[in-house]
Order: structure tokens, then C-alpha cells, then sequence
């Protein structure tokens, strides 16, 4: 393909993609609406998972390596929960 029939190309296809997008428009500014009100509940998510993180990390991490050693040491599976008597 010659210089002059692929620059005539390139913009027939720039043309076509800008078609695409001014159909799709309409879609993309609901899709917008959506996320800027999904925003501020992630950011509260965010925080809240933040704050869980305060709370659990110390310990849970202690404890998960606790339970993986007895997991191995234990097999597969423990077997039934023991009753509290």
C-alpha cells in the first residue's frame, strides 16, 4: 500500500472510531454517573477495610501461621470439632 492510500486509510479508520465512540456516548456518561456515586462508598469501604486491618493484622497473622502448622502437623483435615465438656 502506497504512502498516500494508507494516510487516506488511517483517518478513515480514525473516522470510524470516533463514530463508535459518539454512539457509545450516552453509555459512557451513565457509566460516569456511576462510578462518581460509587466513589465516595469506596472510599468508605477503603477506610473500613483500613480499620479491620488495625484490629486483625497483629493477631491474625500469628494465629494463621498457628493453624497452618497444626494443619500439617494434623494431616489434611483435623477431624470432627471435639465437644466442649
Amino acid at each position: 500500500m502506497e504512502k498516500e492510500a494508507m494516510k487516506k486509510k488511517f483517518y478513515e479508520v480514525t473516522d470510524a472510531i470516533e463514530a463508535v465512540k459518539k454512539e457509545s456516548a450516552e453509555l459512557r456518561g451513565k457509566a460516569k454517573a456511576v462510578r462518581d456515586r460509587l466513589n465516595p462508598v469506596k472510599a468508605e469501604l477503603k477506610g473500613l477495610n483500613a480499620e479491620i486491618a488495625k484490629v486483625e493484622e497483629p493477631r491474625m497473622i500469628d494465629l494463621k501461621m498457628e493453624l497452618a502448622q497444626l494443619s500439617r502437623s494434623l494431616g489434611s483435615h483435623p477431624g470432627p470439632r471435639p465437644s466442649a465438656s
